[in-house]
């Protein structure tokens, strides 16, 4: 493509230049701008400077003066109005570098193939259309940023840059990547994320100093069957697409430690997959459809600290899954099907955060008091009609949620929960609490609506920590105890269809502020 003919945007009184790098962004004054120019050209001569930055000026067209900056490796002119570079800009012929994101540049001159020493091209947000033809004769370049334009396809010209190290084409609108791109043998970096690609080619797989592929948010139905010829990979990111399996041979990509396959519709993955991924740390297969858990031994996961399993089909852990998993400190499993908990998961004890909420549990098996570790714990929305008293040995813990269960009563041994901060009992069939919650005085949100509470033990008044209190929807609750107005730090009470018969209807209706000052005035510890 030819470029436009750019004219030189002249500079009264220059005598040299400028290459700061934290600069400030100038006003539109034409005035102000164009000393503002000079300011930084007259810098970079002065201090012979190496780098030339022109970011945040709001050029429509580079200054002439730039051209007798012989010695820059670098310029920056990030950050303006420019629609093209100059052809003049081959005259810089020891640039290494041109940094030229966030403009509106939609092409760019053919003279700048006699850039030979170029290596790093930043072409971020602008509005180009395709890859400059002039860039694949850039045969120095070894980084090119094009993310965010308006690309829809890659030439098979691409072949041509052979020192290429790192390829960013993201966000933008690329369908299809051509065979050629197989010729990049020293690239490492290949970003793709959130594209229109459906397929990857198979010669992608050649580029075998590939550490680094990111392919999310694509349209992707399969990843090539040969993708184990890139052993060096240790990142592979495909999240948000449509796999439904994974080959074999990634088997062979032992060095894989940032693995994302999670939001696609994954049935199956190979069973040694984790076994031959002892690098791989956080284990993320949420939201597939798997309704089994991808596995061939307890060994696969000891390594993992970050197991996530949401949003399947799964109905089973299996038993020993996690028994060898001691370095396992965080596990969801949210949002599946399961029925049961495994006998052995009392060996999970070292986990940090569980959650197992959206399932269809009937049972909190007593073994959870083995998981002493345990500070976050999220059980809400299954079927639970109690909870065993030996939940009080979680003396770690810090969150509770237990919100749309079944539960009718709360076992006494939550006073033993010294460290909770939170407490979701929000949508059970509570008739009451345990007058034992007053040993609770680290809770500051506590959420009992939606029950039917008759009463609230006056021990509420000894949380001392408490800030927020939900009661609303407590249909049978006639008032609430004095002792809250002991709980100084209290800055947010929902009473919200709670009939409080028992308060003077004046004050009901008068919202939470004025029942705490009726509660105040016939409180005895006012």
């Amino acid at each position: 493509m030819s470029s436009k003919q750019v004219k030189f945007l002249p500079v009264a009184g220059l005598k040299s230049g400028t290459s700061g790098t934290n600069v400030k962004k100038v006003s539109n004054n034409k005035g102000e701008t164009k000393s503002e120019i000079s300011k930084r050209l007259e810098k970079c001569k002065e201090e012979n400077s190496t780098c030339l930055d022109l970011s945040n000026l709001v050029l429509r067209e580079l200054p002439s003066s730039t051209l007798s900056l012989k010695i820059i490796t670098e310029i920056f002119i990030y950050k303006n109005k420019l629609t093209t570079l100059p052809p003049e800009i081959c005259k810089l012929q020891n640039l290494k570098s041109i940094g030229a994101a966030e403009n509106n540049i939609s092409c760019l001159p053919e003279e700048m193939m006699d850039l030979k020493k170029l290596e790093i091209l930043d072409l971020r947000h602008n509005k180009l259309p395709e890859i400059p033809p002039v860039v694949f004769k850039l045969k120095s370049l070894k980084k090119l940023f094009l993310n965010f334009n308006k690309l829809s396809c890659v030439s098979s010209d691409i072949a041509h840059l052979t020192e290429l190290r790192s390829l960013t084409l993201n966000e933008n609108k690329i369908s299809e990547l051509p065979e050629e791109i197989g010729m990049l043998k020293n690239l490492d970096l290949l970003d793709l994320a959130k594209n229109n690609l459906s397929v990857l080619p198979m010669e992608l797989c050649n580029c075998t100093n590939l550490s680094q592929i990111v392919c999310k948010y694509n349209r992707l139905e399969c990843l090539p069957e040969n993708i184990g010829n890139l052993t060096k990979l240790t990142r592979l990111n495909c999240c948000g697409n449509k796999l439904t399996h994974i080959p074999d041979s990634i088997c062979k990509c032992t060095l894989i430690n940032d693995l994302g396959i999670n939001e696609n519709k994954l049935t199956y993955i190979p069973p040694t997959f984790l076994l031959c991924m002892p690098l791989v740390q956080d284990f993320n297969i949420s939201r597939n459809e798997f309704s089994n858990i991808p596995y061939s031994s307890s060994d696969c996961i000891k390594n993992v600290k970050t197991v996530n399993i949401e949003g399947n089909k799964i109905r089973v852990i299996p038993h020993g899954i996690f028994s060898n998993a001691k370095l396992l400190e965080k596990l969801n499993v949210s949002n599946n099907t399961l029925q049961g908990l495994p006998f052995d998961m009392g060996t999970w004890s070292s986990l940090v955060e569980l959650n197992l909420s959206n399932n269809n549990l009937t049972v909190l098996r007593d073994d959870i008091a083995y998981l002493s570790e345990l500070e976050q714990l999220n059980l809400s929305f299954n079927q639970l009609e109690a909870l065993p008293p030996e939940i009080g040995a979680l003396r770690k813990l810090r969150i509770l949620d237990i919100e749309s269960n079944q539960l009718r009563s709360l076992p006494i041994e939550i006073e033993y929960l010294a460290e909770l901060e939170k407490l979701n009992l929000q949508n059970n069939m509570l008739t009451g609490m345990p007058r034992q919650i007053g040993f609770m005085e680290k809770v500051y949100d506590l959420n009992i609506s939606e029950n039917n509470l008759r009463t609230i033990p006056g021990e509420i008044g000894n949380m001392r920590s408490l800030q927020r209190l939900n009661i609303n929807s407590n249909n049978l609750l006639n008032m609430i105890p004095v002792e809250i107005t002991r709980c100084h730090l209290l800055n947010y009470l929902n009473i919200e269809n709670c009939p409080l018969y028992e308060i003077p209807s004046e004050f009901v209706q008068g919202g939470p502020q004025k029942v705490l000052t009726y509660l105040t005035t016939i409180s005895p510890y006012h």
